[in-house]
């Protein structure tokens, strides 16, 4: 349920339209990581975002492509503390991209 909140939040937010922004798993061209990756000022769990949300006002295509994930047991992800953070830098992800 986590997950789908803060899927419509940074939707909300930030326009992007993907499923999964905090999956680990991502792929970019050597042109695009070399332009978006210096921008990048988020740090944590909420950083996903951010890159996303440059790649997609920069003009990239963004395509999502299931993969196999397997969940290991003993997240460092705290509920309330983490969760709360992630809001405030994704709200300020959105004032970064305008």
């Amino acid at each position: 349920m986590m997950g789908t909140i803060f899927t419509m939040i940074v939707k909300h937010y930030t326009g992007l339209s993907v499923h999964d922004s905090q999956c680990g798993f991502k792929l970019f061209r050597k042109e695009a990581a070399k332009k978006l990756f210096p921008k990048l000022v988020t740090e944590g769990f909420a950083f996903d975002v951010e890159i996303l949300a440059r790649a997609h006002k920069e003009g990239y295509r963004l395509k999502e492509i299931p993969v196999h994930w397997y969940d290991v047991s003993g997240s460092k992800l705290r509920l309330f503390t983490d969760s709360m953070r992630m809001f405030k830098d994704v709200r300020r992800i959105a004032d970064l991209i305008k």
